[in-house]
């Protein structure tokens, strides 16, 4: 018996791109030092969780739309002054952001958001839960950040249908079932080339599910067990 949950996780990256051009005298436009970075924005669980839900986000006076819930949408942008044709610049007299402090200058470049969203098992035991980029993270921390930038999140752990995640799968197909109705015993038995075992059922625990009434007949049957 293994002691598993699941957990719905929900990712979201947005990743800048911005170049940082001076503006000078006549639209003359240069280079600045330290003027091209790209870097992962920090995106909260709120954050994250209102892309899901409305597949929108908004970054200063931008408002980006219709992003796919497991998909990216890469979106162009002029993070501070204005450009316009012929090379005609209108600089911002102050930018700033975590890479740097800049006066006079045209800052351009584009907003690339990516989401997924998807089911992980957890181990409970060694309170482990895997991304689907393969990297393992504290589960009960319920967020973790995957080298590939993206933040996770995550909130209950759901131990399945009749904590049926605990269980590990030694067999699936057909099986005889045995009934003693003197003793109201039961018994399933599988003998093959590959294996023979024989188990002796304790108890019934009965579980409600939502399932086609051909699916609850073929459950029904007396002869053998899926």
């Amino acid at each position: 018996m293994n002691d598993y949950g699941i957990a719905t996780v929900r990712e979201c990256r947005i990743l800048i791109n911005r170049s940082v051009f001076y503006c000078g005298m006549h639209s003359h436009i240069s280079t600045v030092a330290n003027g091209e970075v790209q870097y992962y924005k920090e995106v909260t669980r709120d954050e994250c969780e209102r892309m899901h839900a409305t597949g929108s986000y908004t970054y200063q006076d931008l408002v980006i739309n219709d992003i796919p819930r497991n998909g990216s949408i890469t979106t162009p942008h002029t993070f501070a002054g204005t450009s316009g044709e012929f090379g005609k610049c209108t600089a911002e007299s102050r930018y700033v952001d975590a890479y740097g402090t800049f006066h006079d200058v045209v800052v351009q470049g584009f907003i690339k958001i990516d989401m997924q969203s998807y089911t992980a098992k957890v181990d409970m035991e060694a309170d482990k839960l895997q991304l689907v980029s393969g990297a393992s993270c504290t589960a009960s921390s319920r967020h973790c950040v995957s080298p590939d930038g993206s933040e996770a999140y995550w909130s209950t752990v759901e131990m399945g249908e009749c904590g049926i995640n605990k269980y590990s799968i030694i067999y699936d197909g057909y099986i005889t079932k045995i009934e003693d109705l003197e003793e109201e015993n039961v018994v399933y038995m599988l003998s093959t080339q590959d294996r023979n075992f024989a188990l002796v059922r304790k108890f019934e625990e009965k579980c409600v599910r939502h399932r086609d009434p051909a699916h609850r007949a073929y459950k029904a049957d007396d002869n053998r067990k899926q």
